[in-house]
């Protein structure tokens, strides 16, 4: 979906080096020069309120396990921001 959006002139994408692997015509990758700290990318996940799919339900599940993980091993993390963990 975004590739589509570049390829189609609607913009530009940041995406895991991975991404350079699915051609799409008209797209250009470039890799970010000199780029040699630790980058953190906010993500978000994003799933219709009444979903009662079992597969949806245990894919949520496992993001709350690995979020509640990464408050027990990071610093820094930024209070108020454990909308998954409720």
């Amino acid at each position: 979906m975004l590739l589509g959006l570049v390829a189609a002139n609607l913009g530009v994408s940041l995406l895991p080096a991975s991404a350079m692997t699915l051609y799409t015509q008209g797209i250009v990758y470039r890799p970010l020069a000199d780029v040699n700290v630790d980058i953190a990318v906010e993500t978000v996940v994003v799933w219709r309120r009444e979903e009662i799919s079992p597969l949806v339900q245990e894919f949520l599940v496992a993001i709350r396990e690995v979020l509640e993980q990464q408050k027990k091993t990071m610093t820094g993390v930024p209070e108020g921001r454990d909308d998954l963990m409720g």
